[in-house]
């Protein structure tokens, strides 16, 4: 008998280790799940990511501190010329930031041209 597979665009890969997470509540994994499915160049803003969602404003900005605290998003805030604040800059990761940065990956191209395992 044959095998139907169907192949359908849109899919995101993404660690489910913040899915089950019980410290991490059901909002913040939605937010996560979302915002992992952004674009790479999408700029966040609270008012950004309330007008996706149906939850208010208050909800989003707690449901971000969550993540924010167990490390599954840095906001950093740089500065322009004058000293103020131009725009935030968040960086999203579906395990915790620490845990991705120390992350060993070789990607020499000896690697690659022998067809070895990373």
């Amino acid at each position: 008998m044959p095998i139907l597979k169907v192949k359908r665009k849109g899919y995101v890969s993404m660690d489910r280790e913040f899915l089950i997470r019980k410290d991490l509540s059901l909002k913040a994994k939605g937010l996560l799940a979302h915002m992992m499915t952004l674009p790479d160049n999408w700029r966040f803003t609270i008012d950004g990511l309330v007008h996706c969602h149906k939850e208010s404003k208050t909800a989003i900005s707690a449901a971000l501190k969550e993540l924010e605290q167990l490390g599954y998003l840095r906001r950093r805030y740089p500065r322009n010329e004058h000293g103020r604040i131009d725009h935030a800059e968040y960086t999203v990761c579906d395990i915790p930031i620490h845990e991705y940065e120390t992350l060993v990956v070789d990607w020499s191209d000896n690697n690659a041209q022998k067809g070895e395992d990373l």
